[in-house]
């Protein structure tokens, strides 16, 4: 979830259905727009957001420490995964794609040309993962299967903006104008919901908690959620725009 200049941390109670108990306002240190978030523990996390901001707790965000972004203050980065405790991955604008392999203590640019905005990152395993985003109207998802020394492409028609995994080869990603797609096998990408005509009910969140139940949202018209993995999926009009990032340890 973005949020401005600060954070929000909550406890969970440990049940069959983690519920949140409370919300805690936490500064982050900056005043720039903050993106994405990702914890691999319930202590160790990373944000990321504009202006190349990369920001890391050890304590569970009671403080938060920059880190040297290679992307340059020009560069907004959407949303950051790690595979590890060292390995990770941040994505931005301008196909902007980063990794660390020691927490985030460097970070080295292996960004290979400007153009599309990739917007959200997956790995469904240290050698698998997967980039969403685009240009225009075109959508694209990039996959890799030898931990990011390559990249497979596969063009869509219109731009994604979140990708969600719950097995290896089994995914949803959706975007602009409502647009959602599932994977099997994770090369070939089936369309659930065909773009709607009216450019407001984009997509920005996607959120699988199990093969069958799910949501996906964005502007308050346009959230969605299924309970057949995507097979049929109904309104369900919050009154709040729901954005990136869901990548929470619980």
């Amino acid at each position: 979830m973005k949020k401005l200049m600060t954070l929000l941390a909550f406890s969970v109670a440990l049940s069959p259905v983690c519920e949140a108990q409370y919300w805690e306002r936490q500064a982050s240190g900056v005043s720039t727009v903050l993106q994405g978030v990702f914890f691999i523990s319930p202590t160790q996390g990373w944000v990321v957001g504009s202006s190349g901001v990369i920001l890391a707790t050890v304590d569970g965000g009671a403080t938060w420490t920059p880190q040297v972004s290679p992307a340059g203050s020009s560069v907004h980065l959407r949303a950051v995964y790690f595979t590890s405790s060292t390995k990770g991955w941040i994505v931005g604008d301008t196909q902007t794609l980063l990794t660390t392999e020691n927490g985030g203590g460097t970070w080295t640019d292996v960004t290979t040309s400007a153009g599309s905005a990739y917007y959200d990152v997956f790995f469904t395993s240290p050698d698998t993962g997967y980039i969403v985003g685009g240009s225009g109207v075109t959508g694209e998802v990039q996959r890799t299967t030898n931990g990011g020394q390559t990249w497979a492409i596969t063009s869509l028609d219109r731009v994604l903006k979140s990708v969600y995994f719950t097995a290896h080869n089994k995914g949803w990603a959706c975007g602009d104008r409502g647009v959602i797609y599932r994977t099997t096998n994770g090369v070939s990408w089936t369309q659930q919901a065909a773009p709607g005509a009216n450019v407001t009910t984009n997509l920005s969140a996607i959120y699988m908690l199990s093969d069958t139940v799910g949501w996906a949202c964005g502007n308050p018209s346009s959230n969605k959620r299924t309970v057949d993995g995507g097979l049929t999926w109904t309104n369900q009009a919050s009154g709040d725009q729901c954005r990136q990032d869901r990548h929470l340890f619980l």
